[in-house]
């Protein structure tokens, strides 16, 4: 299992228009961090969050095409076996009569701002894999611990 350590916190305002994991990864990568824990507060224009049923390895999709409040953002960052970012987020959001609903972020627009919060977990690698039997990416519990050392 992946052990590290808290390291820096990098906050950023994600702008009206702009696409929420995009930025996600864009901003991270600026700030040189691979692993990260992500949280998130703001609106959304329009987000498209997803159930995952498992037994059909697929999502069912619900697009909400108005404007909604990011109640909370959840998720991770980062990487799978050839080095790609993997960008994993759940959002709660609620539209203007106080409806909630939640699920795993497909794809979503900023509405009128989101503030980024990107935790470093540092001192190691997160490497997620896709496993067949689930058809999600999992992260793989090997030992991964790396020097703290930042060059």
């Amino acid at each position: 299992m992946p052990v590290g350590a808290l390291g820096r916190v990098a906050v950023h305002g994600l702008r009206t228009g702009s696409s929420f994991t995009d930025e996600v990864v864009r901003f991270a990568s600026s700030s040189n961090i691979d692993y990260a824990l992500i949280s998130a507060i703001g609106s959304f224009s329009e987000v498209t969050l997803g159930y995952y049923v498992g037994n059909l390895h697929s999502y069912t999709e619900k697009l909400i095409s108005d404007h909604v409040e990011l109640v909370s953002c959840l998720g991770s960052l980062a990487k799978d076996e050839a080095g790609n970012v993997i960008v994993h987020t759940h959002a709660s959001v609620s539209d203007k009569n106080g409806n909630v609903y939640a699920g795993h972020v497909l794809r979503a627009k900023v509405g009128y701002l989101v503030e980024l919060y990107i935790n470093e977990i540092a001192g190691t690698e997160i490497t997620k894999f896709r496993d067949e039997n689930s058809g999600l990416m999992l992260i793989r519990d090997e030992p991964q611990t790396v020097s703290l050392e930042r060059s």
